[in-house]
């Protein structure tokens, strides 16, 4: 029998046909197959990030920055309103990115770039209320907020660093220092988050 294609799957299908074809088929071979396993590895390897502790706690923040922020002068909207909102959410966005991957050494490499975004946002909160953009009680908040989140994510690495090894951790370790240190050679302009 024949699957039928909602209009989501097809929208998604047209932004990349061939994996997001593949990756269908599988799972309808394994539904047709009678049972959930599939036989492709890459496919049982995927992380469900909304199940991530960490990616909850850091989509909270998120929002709670986005709400923190919308009071901050006008001209700061493409200074530091606009950092400290692409800091808060490049922690969800790439530990989301980071499950997605087929290796631990890559969703390590994920994962110590979410913790450098969350190390900006702390310094960006910081700064706000040095600037009087936040009060001492708002800027308490977002930081013990900060401080859950790293604390849950610091966990979340030490956990993937344990089951990947040290080869690996080191690996990743490198990687994310030289996406930083392009970040800085480049004054900021490259984006981590796609």
């Amino acid at each position: 029998m024949k699957r039928q294609w909602s209009p989501t799957e097809h929208t998604a299908v047209r932004a990349r046909p061939e994996r997001v074809l593949q990756a269908f088929e599988q799972l309808e071979h394994a539904a047709n197959a009678g049972d959930n396993k599939t036989t492709d590895n890459r496919l049982e390897i995927m992380r469900d990030y909304t199940k991530i502790e960490a990616w909850r706690l850091a989509d909270d923040l998120t929002v709670a920055v986005y709400g923190r922020s919308r009071s901050f002068p006008r001209e700061e909207i493409y200074r530091l309103t606009s950092q400290l909102r692409r800091a808060a959410y490049s922690v969800p966005a790439n530990i989301v990115e980071g499950s997605s991957r087929e290796s631990k050494k890559d969703y390590l490499h994920f994962l110590y770039i979410a913790r450098g975004s969350l190390s900006e946002t702390q310094y960006f909160v910081h700064l706000a209320q040095r600037l009087d953009y936040l009060s001492p009680e708002e800027a308490d908040a977002l930081q013990q907020q900060t401080k859950i989140t790293f604390a849950c994510l610091h966990g979340l690495i030490r956990a993937v660093e344990k089951e990947a090894g040290k080869l690996s951790k080191v690996v990743a370790t490198f990687t994310s220092l030289v996406v930083i240190g392009l970040m800085r050679w480049s004054g900021g302009q490259l984006s981590v988050v796609a």
